[in-house]
């Protein structure tokens, strides 16, 4: 009985540290390029299952940008993805269904949570789900730290 009842308090001390609300949100602005690409998606891949803010622009890759440095953006089905890796092979995707094409480029603006998308031929896939903007901002308890892509 003694064992069961500190499983089930330990279980509840770590269910509750897992649940500890988000105190800060990193928001995302700038243009995502060749050049940043790779920061920036392992960026939204280091906060997993959290809120992150957006704003950025991206513009289509070249044929070159692909084959020499592995960096692949596009928009089909709906769907936004932004790809950048060490190879053609393997790499981080993010993706993203809440977008628009205005002047050109892409662009992403807004709050959200980062889902891990699983694993697919070596790309490591992370989608951005739309979260209540308000919630985040009129959130007291929440500081949003700007950090711009360079």
């Amino acid at each position: 009985m003694l064992r069961t009842l500190t499983i089930v308090v330990a279980l509840a001390a770590a269910s509750t540290a897992a649940a500890a609300p988000q105190k800060v949100v990193v928001r995302f602005t700038g243009e995502v390029n060749v050049d940043n690409a790779a920061a920036f998606t392992q960026a939204v891949a280091a906060r997993r299952d959290q809120v992150v803010g957006v704003s950025i622009s991206v513009g289509a890759n070249s044929d070159a940008e692909f084959k020499t440095r592995h960096y692949l953006v596009g928009a089909d089905n709906d769907m936004l993805s932004i790809f950048k890796g060490p190879n053609g092979e393997s790499g981080v995707e993010v993706v993203t269904k809440d977008f628009r094409f205005e002047h050109g480029v892409w662009v992403v603006d807004g709050f959200y949570v980062v889902k891990d998308g699983g694993m697919h031929q070596g790309v490591l896939s992370y989608g951005l789900v739309p979260t209540d903007e308000g919630a985040v901002r009129l959130n007291p308890a929440v500081t949003i730290v700007e950090r711009k892509l360079r």
